[in-house]
């Protein structure tokens, strides 16, 4: 018996949201995790090195420039080129800008890490907007939305005891503000571009 044109099309639509909204679920708590980061790494990294308050909320800052300058030509470059394909690339590029961020000394290169990071990051969300566009439907998409958003609270039930373990420890001569940057961040977006780069979506 073949089944009814509706009965596939909500399985279809049910296929497309258990393959794909977990992925994208994961990929925002990334983001967060990574926004705030920088404001538990600073609990040591101030006083490590000598920065005031002054440097830090100007490093901050310099994150949204770059953020701000670069959202708007990254959500066309989503649109009319390949959401897979440029997710894959902020991934990677966010994840090695985040490591050279535990390497910092000066204040400079915070600045400079800080306003590359905010590049890096700067078209995901919107990003990921376009990408649930191609693949829900509008009478579906607030669920969609609301499924992304709640990546945000859930970034601060996991990154506040991991960044308080990390802050704690010190490996290979390293404070562990620097390891704070790099480890868990680099091992999730790595792997989640992989992902990301394997996927037939977009």
């Amino acid at each position: 018996m073949i089944p009814a044109i509706p009965d596939v099309g909500v399985r279809t639509r049910r296929r497309i949201a258990w393959r794909l909204l977990p992925f994208v679920f994961l990929l925002y708590l990334v983001a967060y995790l990574d926004r705030a980061n920088v404001s538990f790494a600073a609990l040591k990294m101030n006083l490590d090195l000598g920065f005031s308050d002054r440097i830090y909320g100007l490093g901050v800052a310099m994150f949204f420039l770059g953020y701000v300058l670069f959202e708007v030509p990254g959500a066309i470059i989503v649109e009319r080129w390949s959401a897979r394909k440029w997710t894959a690339r902020i991934m990677i590029s966010w994840g090695l800008i985040t490591i050279l961020s535990g390497l910092v000394h000066s204040p400079r290169q915070f600045y400079a890490a800080r306003f590359f990071l905010g590049m890096a990051e700067a078209s995901f969300f919107p990003g990921m907007i376009v990408y649930l566009t191609h693949w829900i439907r509008l009478s579906e998409r607030g669920r969609a939305v609301a499924i992304l958003y709640a990546a945000i609270p859930s970034s601060a039930i996991i990154g506040a005891p991991l960044a308080g373990w990390l802050l704690g420890i010190g490996w290979r001569g390293m404070a562990g503000w620097r390891w704070h940057f790099g480890d868990c961040h680099a091992f999730l977006s790595d792997g989640l571009a992989e992902r990301s780069d394997v996927a037939r979506h977009g």
